[in-house]
């Protein structure tokens, strides 16, 4: 089949992988990218092994002729499982995705019985933990500069979307999320929005290979200083996220069940 997104045209045979969805989402529908921004592709495919998943996503991805890394791939055993849940990822497709192929409608019968996400407070304690996993990889110097500023630019930006959700906003503009964030009473983020963007900006650029991570000077020190801000912001996201909860939750996605 033939996906036409910005006058280009991307060529995928579903068949060949046992694809059962190809959705598009992210910041190309959001209308918030740039030249440097990817377009995220989510596809489904038939349940396998972890690593045969991996191998499908690169076969996938050298047939589109794009970059692995536009590619979330699932099984649909791990998407029915996400829906239980009541995962956040699949309620910002559910809202902002646009799907291109379904074999079945397995993905749509998915999203329309999507549960509400109630687990905040886990997914926040999640990324604390993959901060710690950071930590440890910076420290032993066993992961490149470029693929801890990607990880640490993530966990930044999915903590403030996490926390606006709580405080009852939902909103997946990397920008707008901290402003409205910032506007919680009591809450205070330990950064900048002008240095936010900027870690941002190097993320895409460092992401869509039009910047070299090494050749940014002290970028080892800058890394760091990101790991000590993110710290900060979970942590304080954590017990700001409690406090808005204990005085009773009403999900804002309720009015898209």
């Amino acid at each position: 089949m033939e996906i036409t997104l910005n006058d280009k045209i991307y060529n995928v045979n579903p068949e060949d992988y046992s694809i059962e969805s190809i959705i598009v989402f992210g910041s190309f529908i959001r209308g918030d990218n740039n030249i440097h921004s990817d377009i995220d592709f989510l596809i489904v495919i038939d349940n396998c092994s972890y690593s045969e998943k991996l191998i499908t996503k690169l076969n996938i991805a050298e047939e589109m002729q794009i970059p692995p890394s536009w590619i979330s791939i699932y099984t649909t055993d791990e998407i029915y499982d996400l829906c239980l849940y009541g995962d956040s990822f699949l309620w910002s497709v559910k809202l902002e995705g646009l799907i291109l192929y379904s074999r079945s409608g397995f993905f749509e019968y998915c999203l329309y019985n999507l549960r509400l996400y109630t687990n905040m407070t886990n997914d926040i304690a999640s990324n604390y933990k993959k901060l710690r996993n950071i930590s440890y990889d910076f420290n032993t110097k066993t992961v490149s500069n470029a693929t801890l500023i990607k990880r640490v630019g993530y966990i930044i930006r999915n903590t403030l979307t996490i926390l606006a959700y709580t405080a009852g906003v939902i909103n997946y503009n990397k920008y707008e999320v901290y402003d409205i964030c910032k506007s919680i009473p009591g809450f205070y983020i330990p950064f900048s929005k002008e240095s936010y963007i900027k870690l941002l900006d190097i993320k895409s650029y460092i992401k869509d290979n039009s910047l070299d991570a090494d050749s940014i000077p002290n970028f080892h020190q800058y890394i760091k200083l990101w790991i000590k801000k993110a710290f900060l912001l979970v942590r304080s996201s954590y017990y700001k996220i409690i406090a808005l909860t204990s005085r009773g939750f009403s999900s804002p996605f309720i009015d898209y069940l």
